[in-house]
Order: structure tokens, then C-alpha cells, then sequence
């Protein structure tokens, strides 16, 4: 017998045009990944004035659903099964019901019920047409978990039938079978698949395999996949992903679908009265948190994210980090994902679904780190604020990928990570000014989707042109390809970056700048540093790249910078609109040796695709042309040598280069504004106000006083005859064995310093012979570091945090209970080491009235030591 409901819609005490009406079909009563709980707050939240514009969408969306789905199923008698199966054999196209789904559990008809049962039918005929829904494993289970969903919300309604019901579970036992074929492996399989492996290919289907367990109990073989899935999903997350957070494929868009399943399995394990993964099982939510953290910071003041590898600019990750702040309880997730939605959306929800899992009063926190350095997997990120005109950088130094594709030499296609080994984007404002172009395309298109987006050429970094000397521009393309083969390219890809293949040389956040360099074997046969100096307040930043090879080589250095170029002023090359300028200053590069090739330009090799005249941009993928990012310019400047070195000034502004460039002894460059003076100068230069024993220096002075200055490995830095800062060894036995450059970034006005020395011989290899103390016996003879510093003024104390990614401070109240409730006071003599292992130290320097500067000793080789020192005074 039906039963009648009167239900009045909380919507319709609030929205015009709304009125109560007599419903056949019940309410909803999700069990799966939602509660009742859920429901009730989405509708209560109905009035807020944040989510008016969502549930507005949502009421048109659900209007206009209905008008398409009579286009296709016109309006008439209740449907029979058979007939919506019969249909999905002469129509396979994929119903759209998830929104349908949300809408009714917000506002519920009966026009809504039957409109979704169709749907959710046709959606099962489908999957019996085709044997499964879609051909792998992690689309097929994103389409299994959608359904799920949908279905969950309306399967208490009373909508279907008791046979709908079990041709629906027969739907999804039947996919799930589908899915544990993609998990099977044998000897060779387990630890390598090569080009079919892709991640979510095998941790999705075991996220829905243990879903599909929990849902349907009863299902024969539910014991099973669940006690399976169970054991893979932790052991999966861990071994393929980076232990710092960052996805293992290397790209910041795939970990949404990896990410969004977990969450829903957490969520369906607790709410069916599974494992409480949030309660029992610490370490795995300790990583999913390192995962949502790492995709946080990558957010980009204009809301959007970095594009790391496979991505593109589109707002998706708010929804997931809008679950996950609710999950954790996480307000700086929520914040994250309001965030995003504020700068991309104008605060409305990406779907209706996200109205159920949105709360109101979830409390949002802005993080409050400036800096963030992901050790283990290579990302390094400085920026000015949490704010929409914030100033950005994104450096991209680490692995290629984590897990099984880590034996992987050269990129495939279903990978996801892209050639873009020591790669950055810059913004300065809330603007991007250079940028990775992303990408676009399906996998299909291998020429334009792995012959460009994932090519080297296609990201701000260093490559190496073709081995024929040919121009990119000389427009033979077909000729070349019938001469070398269909896979020729007028510039060669980076291979994959293992884990020995790289190295960070230094890292320093000092308050008003950030500094980073690291090193990468990126062909086999050439070893390429890059060292970037971004200042905070304006994000003015100095590249330098380093590249040796035991042969002569075409180096290529790209640059995509945003916008068209405009009118060239002086040394500087200049792009943009109106909207802000980028000029990037080549010190030391003939200006002959430099092309740009701009939007629409014929000549351009076809398959630049960022380049195409014609290119569109994508408001749901792009922002559209707003987001000022889409269009760019490439400017490549070439050298073919053994070895070479660039050294470029990338310079924002909102109508041009506010400095004027003079020269600054024989090849560096002087930026002068005002009493501010910036010298740049790379390794040769000779002569000027700068000397240095290093690959390239920077000195900034203010109204004739040094500010901030940098040392690029070397082992003194000079300013008019005056010691900035220098170091030695104290132990001559270690000489030989240790090369003593070291890397410095030193900020007077925030009082920070960051030195970064070589690690120790004992730490890099196998020593028969090390020097000792006393011969034969332990320990061995300490390796230090003599340091002198210009501070100018007598600091009171200073203190050093060994630390490759962390900002030291004066006080450290955890540091300093850690060492209370040891019981350790500071005449023990175990203390020192103790506070070695800790990584902070009370430095002990000596000043020199004279010269200005402060001479302290560093271990390098002592316990608990790395090699990087970050270093705060008073």
C-alpha cells in the first residue's frame, strides 16, 4: 500500500515561486556516504546567504533536467524496467541523476523521484549492455561510486520496486566483479605493469570493492573483497604516494579522484558500522592529512592551483578539501576550500551534492605558513600571504613519481607526471606571470597530448634542443618526420627523475625572501641546478641555472611568460597586458641567442598547442579569460656548449620595469630604484662593488647599507671589499675528502640567515679511512664549519635550526618542554647531544666591532646534523 507524505520544503519558506505539494514517495534516508543528519542540515542551511546562489543553480538545474529528460524519454506512464532497459540498448548515453539525486533530498516531488528512478535504471541497462560501465578500473569505479550515491539517497523513498531494487544490486555486484579484475596480479604484475599501471586503476576498484562489501553484506563474496580491500587500500596509499603528502604520479589533478574515493570509503566504514578509520587507525589518517596538505598549498592566490603535471587550473579539490575539514576537523581545509570557491566561483558550490556535506558553521582558519618545502617528493613553495593579491612561487624539484612507476626512465602515457624536472611558476599581486600551460586534450591525441603538454618544452625549466641543429621555426615539420621518423620533436624530453637522480642544495625562508636550489641528472649525460631568490614584498626573483655535460649540448632554457609580447625596453624582455607586465632581464646572455614565438604565430611547430592561434580557453577547465593565465608566450634562449650557465631577473610590475638597468662590473647587471640597489653577478664577472667565489651572488642595499644578499655555492661573498659572508674548514685532514662551497641567504631587516652546507663524506658513502681524533678509535674528527657573518650589529644570542624546511624562532616553548620533561639540564653531559638530535642549537659566535661580523663554528658530520642551517639573532 503507498503511503502519502505531506512534506513543506524548507525551500519554500525561503524562495519565491515554491509551494508544499502532496508527495507518493517518502523521504530520503542515505546510509552510505550521508546521514539523515546531513539532509536536515542542508535544508536548514537553505536561508544562508553564502549558499543562495547554489541552491538557486540547483533549482534551475533540476527544471531544466527534467525538460531534457522528457526530450529523450517523453513524459507518459510509469516506465516499466524493461522499457528503461530497452531504452539503454538504443541509447548508452550516461544519464546525469547525482545533482537530480541532491535536489530531491533538499526539495523533494514526485516529478523529481520518477525522473531519477529512470535515470538510475537506464544508467544499470547500460552497465548490462556493455557487460560494465566503462573499460578501467578507476573510471568504471568513479562511475560505480556516482551511482552508489544518487542510489543511496533515493533507495529508501519507496521509488522502486522490490525487483528495481535487486536488478540494482544485481548492477552493482556485477560491476564490483569487473573491478576485482583490475586488482589481480601475479609475480611480474605486483611490482611492475608498465604502460597499463596507473594508480587509481588499482586503488579505486579496492576502495568500491569494499564499499559494494559494506553495502551489500549478503553479497556472496562480500566477506572477501572486503577483508582484501582492507588490507591493500593502507598498504596501496602508502607505497605509491610520497611520505611527505604530494601524489605519487605526480600531478595535483589525479589526486582529486584518489583523495574524493578515500574519503567516501572512510565515511561508509564508519557510518555502516565498520572500521572508525578516524579513531583506529592514526597513522593512515596521518598521511591522508600530509596528502590534503600538500594539495593546499599548491593553492595559487588567484584561487586556482598550480598545474603540476597532468592539471589544469579548474577549481576541483574545493569540494574535497571542503569534506575533508569536516572529516578531520581541519579548519584550515575549510578555509582552503571557501577560498577557492571566493576567488573562482564567487562562493557558489561546484554541485548540488556538495550542499549535503556543506556546513555552515564548520569553523575555517587561514593557514598561517608562508613557506613549505615537500623534502621527500621535491616541491618547494614561498608566498607573501594567504590572500587573493599575495605574491607566489612554485618550484618542482623532486622524483618523477613514487611507487611502481619509479622504474620507469622515460614518461609513457598513462602515467600522469609530465618532463618538468626543476620547473616553476611565478605570481606577483594575485597574478600569474609565468606559468605550466597545463594541459588539454584526451590521451588519445598521443601527438598534442604527450608530444607537447607533457613535454619539456612545455614548462619553465631547462632542456635540450634537437640533435640536428634544426629551428623550430623553419617550418619543414613533415620533412624532418619523413627524414627521422614519425616520433621526431624539435627539442628532446627530460627523462624520469628517480630518487638518486636529484638533490636539494639549499633552502631558506628569512623572512623577506625565499631561497631554493637543487640539482637533477635530467638526461642521463647532463647534470642541470637551478637556484631561484624570490624577495617576498614584490616577487622579484633571480633564476639561476647551472648545466654540465661531458659533451656539447643545445641547452634550451623556456620561459612562459603570461600574455604577448610588448614593445622591448633596454636589455629586457617584456610581456603582458594590461592587466600586469613581466620583464625578465637575461644577465649574460647575448640577446641574439634569445627567440620568442608568440601566440598564433604560423611558423610555430604544430604541435604547440599552448601556441595555437586558435586555442580556446575552458571556463570550467581555464577560468576563462579572466583567469589570465590561459595565453602565453614562450621564450626560449639557446646555447650549445659543453657546459652553461643562465642567469635571468624575472621582474612584475603593473605598467613596466620600475628599475633601471646599469652594469655592475663586467657581466652582471645593477636593477636601481630610488636609494635600492639589486646586484646581480654570475661567476665570471669581474670587477664591480660584488665579488664572490661562486656561481652567481646577489646583493640588495638599501640607502647604501647591504639589506639582503645570496651566495649561489662558493665560499666567500663580497660587497666593496667587506666581508658579507665566508667559510672554511677547521680540520685541514678533511680537506681532501670535503668540498667546502656553501650556500647563504641572509635578510638583515628579519634578522635570518640560511647556510646550507655539503653533507658529510661519511654521510654520501662507505669510508675505510675517516679522519679520527686519535687514531684507531672513536669518534671520528669532527667536520666543522667556521662561518663569519656581517650583521652589522652585536647580535645579544642566536640560535640555528638544522632544518631543510622549517623557520627557526628565538623561542621554542615545544623544543624547550621536550628538554624539561627529558630531565635534562644543561650541565648534563649528554645534554649537547640531546639537543643535536632535537636540531636546535644556541650558537656561540664571537663579534668583531671592525668588520661588523660574527664568527660562529657549525658541525657538519656531528649527530643529527644535515647540513642545513637556519639561523635567526637579536
Amino acid at each position: 500500500m503507498k503511503r502519502t507524505f505531506i512534506l513543506i520544503s524548507v525551500l519554500s519558506l525561503t524562495m519565491p515561486g515554491l509551494r508544499a505539494e502532496e508527495r507518493t514517495y517518502g523521504d530520503v534516508k542515505p546510509r552510505l556516504y550521508l546521514t539523515e543528519r546531513d539532509v536536515e542540515r542542508a535544508r536548514a542551511q537553505a536561508s544562508a546567504p553564502e549558499l543562495r546562489t547554489t541552491y538557486e543553480k540547483m533549482e534551475s538545474d533540476a527544471a531544466r533536467s527534467l525538460r531534457n529528460w522528457y526530450k529523450r524519454l517523453p513524459r507518459g506512464e510509469r516506465r516499466s524496467m524493461q522499457d528503461l532497459f530497452d531504452h539503454a540498448r538504443a541509447d548508452t548515453r550516461q544519464p546525469d541523476y547525482l545533482s537530480d539525486a541532491a535536489a530531491y533530498a533538499i526539495q523533494p516531488t514526485d516529478e523529481l523521484a520518477e525522473m531519477i528512478r529512470e535515470k538510475l535504471l537506464v544508467e544499470a541497462g547500460i552497465a548490462d549492455v556493455h557487460g560494465s560501465w566503462r573499460q578501467l578500473g578507476i573510471h568504471e569505479g568513479e562511475r560505480l561510486c556516482r551511482f552508489l550515491r544518487a542510489y543511496d539517497l533515493m533507495a529508501a523513498t519507496g521509488v522502486f520496486a522490490p525487483e528495481e531494487k535487486q536488478a540494482v544490486r544485481s548492477c552493482v555486484e556485477r560491476s564490483a566483479r569487473f573491478l576485482e579484475a583490475w586488482t589481480m596480479e601475479n609475480d611480474l604484475t605486483g611490482v611492475y605493469q608498465g604502460q597499463s599501471y596507473c594508480f587509481n586503476i588499482k586503488f579505486y576498484p579496492y576502495l568500491m570493492l569494499a564499499t559494494v562489501a559494506m553495502y551489500y553484506p549478503e553479497m556472496e563474496d562480500a566477506p572477501r573483497w572486503l577483508a582484501l580491500a582492507q588490507e591493500k587500500i593502507p598498504g596501496l596509499l602508502f607505497t605509491e604516494n610520497f611520505i611527505d603528502g604530494a601524489y605519487g604520479e605526480g600531478s595535483v589533478h589525479y589526486l582529486h579522484p584518489t583523495m574524493d574515493g578515500m574519503l567516501y570509503y572512510l565515511a561508509a566504514s564508519r557510518n555502516l558500522g565498520y572500521k572508525d578509520y578516524f579513531k583506529e587507525n592514526p597513522s593512515l589518517m596521518a598521511q591522508l592529512r600530509r596528502m590534503l596538505w600538500w594539495r593546499m598549498q599548491l593553492i595559487a592566490p588567484d584561487g586556482r592551483k598550480a598545474a603540476v603535471g597532468d592539471a589544469h587550473r579548474a577549481p576541483v579539490g574545493a569540494d574535497l578539501l571542503e569534506r575533508a575539514g569536516s572529516l578531520f576537523g581541519e579548519p584550515r581545509f575549510t578555509w582552503a576550500s571557501r577560498y577557492i570557491l571566493s576567488q573562482t566561483t564567487g562562493g557558489r558550490l561546484l554541485s548540488a551534492y556538495d550542499l549535503l556535506e556543506y556546513d555552515c558553521t564548520a569553523p575555517a582558519e587561514a593557514p598561517d605558513n608562508l613557506s613549505a618545502n615537500f623534502v621527500w617528493s621535491g616541491y618547494a613553495l614561498f608566498r607573501s600571504g594567504w590572500k587573493p593579491d599575495d605574491n607566489f612561487l612554485m618550484f618542482k624539484y623532486g622524483p618523477t613519481y613514487c611507487g611502481r612507476r619509479e622504474t620507469d626512465r622515460q614518461l609513457v602515457l598513462s602515467g600522469h607526471a609530465h618532463a618538468d624536472a626543476l620547473s616553476m611558476e611565478l605570481h606577483w599581486d594575485g597574478v600569474p606571470m609565468l606559468v605550466d600551460p597545463g594541459y588539454r586534450g584526451r590521451y588519445e591525441n598521443s601527438a598534442t597530448y604527450g608530444g607537447f603538454w607533457r613535454a619539456t618544452v612545455s614548462h619553465n625549466t631547462v632542456g635540450l634542443g634537437n640533435p640536428w641543429g634544426y629551428d623550430r621555426q623553419d617550418g619543414r615539420m613533415e620533412e624532418h618526420c619523413r627524414r627521422h621518423g614519425g616520433e621526431f620533436r624539435y627539442e628532446r624530453e627530460q627523462r624520469s627523475i628517480g630518487r638518486q637522480d636529484y638533490s636539494l642544495d639549499a633552502f631558506g625562508d628569512v623572512g623577506g625572501m625565499g631561497v631554493v636550489s637543487a640539482e637533477a641528472n635530467t638526461y642521463g649525460h647532463v647534470r642541470h641546478r637551478r637556484s631561484i631568490v624570490w624577495w617576498r614584498d614584490n616577487s622579484l626573483t633571480v633564476v639561476s641555472d647551472r648545466l654540465r655535460s661531458d659533451r656539447v649540448q643545445p641547452y634550451e632554457l623556456y620561459f612562459w611568460p603570461v600574455g604577448d609580447p610588448v614593445a622591448r625596453g633596454g636589455e629586457c624582455f617584456s610581456f603582458g597586458d594590461s592587466t600586469a607586465r613581466l620583464d625578465i632581464l637575461p644577465v649574460g646572455t647575448d640577446s641574439r641567442s634569445v627567440r620568442l614565438i608568440r601566440r598564433g604565430d604560423p611558423s610555430a611547430p604544430p604541435y604547440y598547442m599552448a601556441l595555437d592561434g586558435d586555442l580556446k580557453t575552458d571556463r570550467g577547465w581555464d577560468g576563462g579569460p579572466d583567469a589570465h593565465w590561459g595565453f602565453t608566450t614562450l621564450m626560449v634562449q639557446s646555447r650549445r656548449a659543453a657546459g652553461a650557465d643562465y642567469l635571468n631577473v624575472l621582474i612584475p610590475s603593473r605598467n613596466g620595469n620600475p628599475y633601471k638597468i646599469e652594469k655592475e662590473g663586467s657581466s652582471g647587471r645593477l636593477l636601481v630604484r630610488g636609494d635600492e640597489r639589486i646586484a646581480v653577478v654570475p661567476s665570471r664577472s669581474r670587477g664591480g662593488s660584488v665579488t664572490h667565489s661562486g656561481d652567481f651572488a646577489v646583493v640588495r642595499t638599501l640607502g647604501g647599507r647591504p639589506a639582503d644578499f645570496v651566495l649561489g655555492e662558493g665560499t666567500r661573498l663580497a660587497w666593496q671589499g667587506h666581508t658579507l659572508v665566508a667559510a672554511r674548514q677547521t680540520e685541514r685532514q678533511w680537506e681532501p675528502l670535503y668540498d667546502p662551497r656553501f650556500h647563504a641567504a641572509v635578510c638583515l631587516e628579519a634578522r635570518r640567515a640560511s647556510l646550507t652546507f655539503h653533507a658529510s663524506p661519511l654521510e654520501q658513502r662507505m669510508m675505510v679511512a675517516p679522519p679520527m681524533k686519535v687514531e684507531g678509535q672513536e669518534p671520528f674528527l669532527p667536520l666543522l664549519m667556521e662561518v663569519t657573518l656581517w650583521v652589522g650589529r652585536r647580535p645579544h644570542r642566536m640560535v640555528a635550526l638544522d632544518s631543510d624546511s622549517r623557520v627557526p624562532q628565538l623561542d621554542d616553548p615545544r623544543w624547550d618542554a621536550a628538554l624539561v620533561r627529558s630531565g635534562l639540564a644543561r650541565t648534563d653531559p649528554f645534554h649537547a647531544d640531546i639537543e643535536a638530535r632535537l636540531r636546535r642549537r644556541p650558537v656561540d659566535f664571537t663579534w668583531d666591532e671592525v668588520s661588523g661580523c660574527v664568527t660562529f663554528t657549525l658541525p657538519v658530520n656531528s649527530r643529527g646534523a644535515s647540513g642545513f642551517y637556519q639561523i635567526v639573532w637579536e
